[in-house]
This record gives C-alpha cells, structure tokens and sequence, in this order.
C-alpha cells in the first residue's frame, strides 16, 4: 500500500513540473530522492537569492550614507565659510564704527 501512495504522490509531485513521462514502479525511490534535491536546491537558490538581495540593499545604502557624508562635509565647509565671512564683516563693521566715531 505503502508504494502505491508514493507512486501516486510522487506521481501528482511530477505532474506538477509538468513531466507527464511514464514513471515505472522500481522508479519511484529514485524520483522521490531526486525530487526532494531538487526542492533543497530550490530552497537553497531562494535563500541566495534573499541574502543576495540584502547585500545589494546594503550596498545601496552604503552608497546613499557615502553621498549624504560628503554632502555634510559641504555643507559643513560652507557653513565655516559664511561663519568666517560674517566675522570679517563684523570687524569690518566695528572698525567703521571707530572710525565714524572718532
């Protein structure tokens, strides 16, 4: 009994590939192993493609913080740039100052 249920399991797994060949008796044991590889070298293939899928996430992301540091250190030069023109126009104007009221 026991082979005519994996016969006919084994038979709707290959059905459902759409392998419609003739599956002799003294097959089945050989089928059932190379199905069950197949489906743990399916679900090895989708955990690569997962882990794949991350590291390009990662990368991604790496990529996108590299370009907003650089814009930071921009913006953070321009900004030490505007500090030290409105210091010289601040003594530029205390000077002026002295001088107008002297």
């Amino acid at each position: 009994m026991s082979s005519t249920n994996d016969l006919s399991r084994v038979r709707a797994d290959l059905d459902g590939l759409g392998l419609y060949q003739p599956l002799p008796p003294e097959c089945v044991p050989l089928v059932e192993t190379l199905l069950r590889e197949i489906r743990k070298r399916d679900s090895q293939i989708a955990g690569n493609k997962r882990h794949m899928h991350s590291a390009s996430k990662k990368e991604d992301m790496k990529r996108k913080m590299h370009v907003a540091e650089r814009k930071v250190l921009d913006l953070q030069l321009l900004n030490d740039q505007a500090v030290a023109i409105i210091r010289r126009l601040q003594k530029e104007s205390t000077d002026k100052s002295e001088l107008l009221v002297r």
